[in-house]
């Protein structure tokens, strides 16, 4: 179970609100990619990065089923 759970709704509104499209979010733990999918849905470009592999592959898989560019996302392991 994870720390925290955000809605992929409320996650949303907030990358509406507080970005415009084409600009660029940054989740430095990006866990099970919420933000990501949102981010990408929204018209945003999105990094994030996380230290496990298997959350990362977990925001690989959320992102190839809403069909992301490769160029708008940008994931990246931490082994420090």
């Amino acid at each position: 179970m994870r720390a925290a759970t955000v809605t992929e709704g409320s996650t949303a509104l907030l990358v509406k609100r507080f970005t415009e499209p084409g600009q660029v979010i940054l989740d430095p733990c990006c866990g099970g990619g919420t933000t990501a999918v949102a981010a990408v849905l929204l018209r945003r470009r999105f990094i994030g990065i996380d230290i496990d592999p298997g959350d990362i592959n977990i925001t690989k898989g959320r992102l190839a089923e809403v069909n992301t560019a490769a160029e708008d996302v940008n994931l990246c392991l931490d082994l420090n």
